[in-house]
């Protein structure tokens, strides 16, 4: 990577990358000197809010991409797994905040991981309920494989119950008649979650549920225009059929897990004992208490 040296070829890179108007980069340049340090052009971007933190650290380092992906401009982190990392976006063409989730470089060249990253986005992409976060595209960017969706400006219902505690029952109801409605109309389409928990249900600053992260959905009927997908369990969903026999019910083990999210929403504790241990996550013993 060739990191800029000054403030003028910052301003190329910046140039060259279509992040800024050149007006606005020309102004700035005026203000510090072509001769300056390239930090100082970007701080002074910064300020001017056209520019973030995110952005700043990658033109610092050289970086030539990781910047747009499709119509998104990525403005900062929002959350990060071991899977994808998700980022905060703009559409370039209309202005609207989206989010973007971005394979992680380390899985780029591995087929298996790339098919399942780009399944997770198709499923999303057969879902369109007020209760689902939308998914609009699917792509790749400089062999990077990335998903633009929806995005809400909110907490986790995980988040929320940790702050607050237990909700009060008209709210905590209405939390989970929304998250049911979400559910029932992805399994009437013969899509499953299978992933479902409080993390991956997010709640909007007006109290609208989401539900996110299809990453393991699957097609349990098909109209003859979808291939059925088999993907593995999660540890959870997993022990829980072990446990009752069940093979592969992912339509019961939804509802299983919204049951347990609904008892998280209304008591404010889990009924499943929460642990990171995998070994202990597969115990049949959190199912029969």
């Amino acid at each position: 990577l060739m990191k800029p040296s000054n403030a003028e070829s910052l301003a190329q890179l910046i140039s060259d990358l279509e992040l800024v108007s050149p007006a606005v980069v020309a102004d700035a340049l005026h203000e510090v000197g072509n001769t300056a340090a390239a930090e100082e052009l970007g701080r002074a971007l910064v300020r001017r809010e056209v520019l973030t933190g995110f952005q700043l650290e990658r033109l610092l380092k050289g970086e030539k991409t990781g910047y747009r992906y499709g119509r998104a401009k990525l403005l900062y982190q929002i959350g990060a797994g071991s899977f994808a990392r998700v980022y905060r976006a703009v559409d370039v063409e209309n202005g609207n905040n989206l989010a973007v989730k971005v394979l992680r470089s380390r899985y780029s060249n591995d087929a298996d991981k790339c098919r399942a990253f780009r399944h997770e986005g198709e499923m999303g992409q057969m879902l369109r309920h007020p209760n689902i976060v939308a998914i609009y595209d699917v792509g790749e960017e400089a062999g990077t494989s990335y998903i633009t969706m929806e995005f809400v400006e909110g907490q986790t219902l995980r988040e929320l119950v940790k702050r607050r505690g237990a909700l009060d029952i008209p709210k905590a109801f209405d939390l989970i008649h929304q998250m049911a409605s979400g559910l029932e109309y992805a399994h009437r389409r013969g899509v499953t979650h299978r992933d479902l928990k409080a993390s991956n249900v997010i709640v909007s600053s007006t109290g609208h549920v989401k539900l996110v992260d299809f990453g393991l959905a699957g097609v349990d009927e098909s109209d003859g225009t979808l291939e059925k997908v088999s993907q593995p369990r999660t540890v959870d969903y997993a022990a829980l059929e072990k446990l009752t026999g069940m093979k592969d019910d992912a339509v019961r083990s939804d509802i299983y897990f919204l049951g347990a999210i609904a008892y998280l929403t209304i008591t404010g504790v889990s009924p499943l004992k929460e642990t990171r241990d995998r070994n202990e996550r597969s115990d049949p013993r959190r199912y029969t208490g």
